[in-house]
């Protein structure tokens, strides 16, 4: 497999904090862009919460050397990604 960019959706949990580590240990493998994305609601996930999970995240991908890009974008988490 010769993925160029990989995409993955983080909210901070537990369940999203496995999904980075498997995107993040696959774009290292494949030597891809990691592309980390957190849709931010009005209510119940603040734009504070995911500057915080991207943040976490970053530091976990660039720890392991892996190129990455984030991205916080407005409206339901589910539509952006």
């Amino acid at each position: 497999m010769a993925y160029r960019t990989i995409v993955v959706g983080t909210d901070g949990s537990p369940t999203a904090a496995a999904a980075v580590g498997a995107a993040v240990r696959l774009a290292r493998r494949c030597r891809a862009r990691l592309v980390l994305i957190s849709g931010v609601r009005s209510e119940g996930f603040s734009e504070a919460a995911a500057r915080a999970a991207l943040a976490a995240a970053v530091e976990a991908a660039e720890a392991r050397r892996v190129e990455v890009v984030r991205r916080a974008l407005g409206g339901d988490p589910a539509d952006r990604l």
